[in-house]
């Protein structure tokens, strides 16, 4: 992380961080602030970064699970949120690839952990492995969870008409735009139409990569899942404060984007609507008449 971040962060949770002890030997904030962001960095053990700081693990570990903490708790809130109102939103991803109302897309990440000991099973993903929910669960019914009452039922758009763009394992919603193919006189402007939606909705792959790229810790936890979660909302709260006060440009292939579509169904979905199939024609017929 550049030093405008990591100053910022220290500034925000360094008072929750500062020990009331007499201790001589008690880590400062900024202290456990580098120490936790090695951790995250590189995934070592705690063992592997203890060693190189002269430190116990034990204390690398509550370095870890204090930081996150805090990070989670004070920062998460207002990092990671659609800010209400705001009009630059959609005009930033129509520069991408002229598609029209965007604010956000939608996907899954799996992040592997070590086998859980209480309720193991419940962790095994479509590839046999253990990793942090949604790991067999199929990408629709984490949305249908999570921001689905908000935009569907509370009708809440951070902007009038907002859309998500979401892949295949996802239902065609008046809110949530998906790679739908319409055949016949439109075929041009589904094409456009197809064309568009993928080089927007990249990003969210794109993101996926740059967070597990940067911060190896995500590849694989070794960690109790609730932990874990709590380690994975910091990091992408860290993220997102890097990218917004740090001067580096991520520029990443087709290859380097995740995708984990996994193509099955799920009967617990909500299904494609008779809206969202007439936003979706709208769009084809204004792309077929450019």
């Amino acid at each position: 992380m550049c030093a405008e971040a990591i100053e910022y962060v220290l500034q925000v949770i360094g008072g929750d961080l500062q020990y009331n002890t007499e201790r001589n030997r008690a880590l400062t904030p900024q202290q456990q602030l580098l120490t936790a962001l090695n951790w995250l960095g590189n995934g070592a053990r705690y063992h592997g970064v203890a060693d190189k700081h002269g430190l116990h693990k034990s204390t690398v570990q509550r370095c870890v699970q204090n930081v996150c903490q805090k990070i989670v708790t004070k920062l998460f809130p207002e990092e990671i949120r659609w800010r209400t109102g705001e009009a630059s939103l959609p005009q930033q991803f129509m520069a991408v690839a002229g598609f029209p109302r965007v604010s956000g897309c939608i996907d899954g990440s799996l992040i592997l952990i070590d086998n859980p000991k209480l309720n193991d099973k419940a962790y095994v993903n479509r590839n046999g492995d253990h990793s942090i929910n949604p790991g067999s669960t199929h990408d629709s019914r984490v949305m249908k969870r999570s921001l689905f009452t908000q935009w569907d039922q509370n009708h809440w758009r951070p902007v009038p008409g907002a859309l998500l763009l979401g892949d295949s394992d996802y239902p065609l919603l008046s809110w949530l735009m998906t790679p739908v193919v319409q055949a016949g006189a439109n075929a041009v402007g589904s094409q456009r139409y197809l064309r568009r939606h993928k080089t927007t909705r990249r990003l969210i792959e794109c993101a996926f990569g740059q967070v597990k790229l940067k911060f190896q810790c995500l590849n694989y936890f070794r960690r109790k899942p609730e932990v874990a979660s709590e380690i994975i909302l910091a990091r992408v709260t860290l993220h997102s404060i890097q990218k917004r006060l740090g001067s580096e440009e991520w520029e990443l292939d087709a290859d380097n984007g995740i995708n984990e579509s996994d193509g099955e169904e799920d009967d617990d979905v909500p299904p494609e609507t008779v809206q969202g199939k007439d936003v979706h024609s709208s769009l084809v017929r204004m792309f077929a008449a450019e």
